[in-house]
């Protein structure tokens, strides 16, 4: 008896445990299928409150989000209607013009002449192109512009940005060649029709529009730096330059293309199985993407990225100064180590953007101050002892810009990423033009003999 009192007592105590363990396991399967579900639900409130502030979450969306003009006069037409007309150059001869115009690396100084191999080859390539100049000539500041792109397509294919990249770059070595034949109109013409075309791209919300019509304003001012230094100019063709390049900050297309971005990055959450490799390099296994979908996993990852987006759209409405380490700050934040996460590593870090963005923002404020302390000279007869009235704000740091007369002319600089004054000491050699790896960011006006007291002057 009391064997079976015993053998009872230790199957009603296993009972117990099966059923404790039991339970355990329930809570467990209930506790993630809570936790899925709360993963879902937060994503998808996230995503439903950006479409009722007015913004897509959808590439539907997103392609309707990008007007055609009101006007009807479309800037897009002028800028492709150009390509059949474009001849363009191979590459080892392109990178040597461009060094007409860069401001870092390996380029020809402003202040020295264009060597005479590099004028011959500018020379043929300006006279090849007139027919597709000619065109593109009918760009004009404040253009709107929508270019025949379907965003609603995935991989979203911005073939125009190629044949926008190359019209800037003829248009900005046309300007190079009527600065150095003593056309200063011609040449005004020329930077017109680049800011034209560079602000053609505003109302497109997508990153890599942004970063081109960065580069399209870096050629147009390293145009101009080099035509200052060789070319006199009157005071109102001067403020017509600068009433150009003030047209470059009326755009909020900063903030536009990070929205653009969040909507394009959407599938990477919603459907990460669907990914193609094609087209976001190399994946997981798809069993594992789907196991991560369903999980809420993926959906978990996605709130991280919107309230990581919606930081980086706010940043972009800070002063320029702001942005570049309040965008670092939100990364730190939100963006964990890379390698514990699955999906975010797609996305990439906005930082970078956000980095070319101020450093073209930079090239803007030096250039709209360069001309001001030109104009200057040439109405009050010399160059001012400080920038006092003509002080812009460093894009980097907030102070004011950094200025100094030289014998030939003067000088404005920025202080550049790493924040520190070397007295405007320009970039280090090296292939820099994409990397920004400088010392000071200077934008230089000197001329061969020092500029006359009294120049300009009626």
């Amino acid at each position: 008896m009391a064997d079976e009192r015993d053998t009872s007592r230790k199957s009603r105590r296993r009972w117990g445990l099966w059923r404790v363990l039991a339970a355990v396991l329930l809570l467990a399967v209930a506790a993630v299928l809570v936790a899925c579900w709360h993963w879902r639900y937060e994503f998808h409130r996230r995503i439903e409150a950006i479409r009722a502030a007015g913004f897509p979450v959808t590439l539907k969306e997103l392609d309707a989000w990008y007007p055609w003009p009101e006007t009807g006069q479309n800037a897009a037409q002028w800028v492709l209607g150009a390509n059949d007309g474009c001849i363009k150059l191979d590459p080892e001869d392109e990178q040597g013009l461009r060094r007409l115009i860069r401001f870092a690396g390996d380029r020809v100084a402003p202040t020295e002449p264009v060597p005479d191999e590099l004028m011959t080859l500018l020379e043929r390539h300006i006279r090849n192109n007139s027919q597709a100049l000619e065109m593109l000539h009918r760009v004009t500041i404040r253009a709107e512009g929508r270019y025949p792109v379907d965003l609603s397509q995935t991989p979203t294919r911005l073939d125009h940005l190629e044949s926008v990249r190359d019209h800037c770059l003829l248009l900005s070595l046309e300007a190079v060649w009527h600065a150095q034949r003593g056309d200063p109109n011609a040449m005004i013409a020329a930077v017109e029709a680049v800011l034209g075309i560079a602000g053609s791209l505003d109302a497109e919300p997508m990153i890599g529009s942004r970063m081109a019509k960065t580069w399209a304003l870096v050629w147009a001012a390293g145009a101009l730096e080099r035509a200052l230094c060789q070319a006199e100019f009157t005071a109102p063709q001067l403020e017509r330059l600068r009433s150009a390049f003030l047209t470059m900050y009326e755009s909020d297309s900063l903030a536009r293309a990070l929205m653009g971005h969040r909507c394009v990055l959407l599938p990477v959450f919603e459907a990460p199985a669907a990914l193609d490799e094609r087209f976001w390099g190399r994946l997981p296994p798809r069993a594992l993407l789907e196991a991560y979908g369903t999980l809420g996993l993926a959906a978990r990852e996605g709130s991280v990225f919107l309230d990581y987006m919606a930081q980086c759209i706010r940043i972009a409405g800070l002063p320029v100064w702001q942005r570049l380490p309040a965008i670092r700050a939100a990364e730190n934040r939100y963006l964990p180590p890379r390698k514990k996460t699955l999906l975010l590593a797609k996305t990439g870090l906005m930082s970078r953007h956000v980095l070319l963005d101020t450093q073209a923002m930079t090239w803007l404020a030096l250039t709209t101050t360069a001309l001001m302390v030109e104009s200057g000279r040439i109405v009050e007869g010399r160059l001012p002892e400080t920038l006092g009235r003509f002080t812009l704000r460093d894009p980097f740091d907030g102070e004011p810009l950094r200025y100094r007369r030289t014998d030939r002319g003067f000088l404005v600089y920025s202080v550049g990423e790493d924040g520190r004054d070397q007295g405007g000491e320009e970039a280090v050699p090296g292939p820099t033009e994409r990397t920004g790896a400088m010392l000071d960011m200077v934008f230089r006006v000197e001329r061969p003999v020092a500029p006359q007291e009294n120049a300009g002057r009626p």
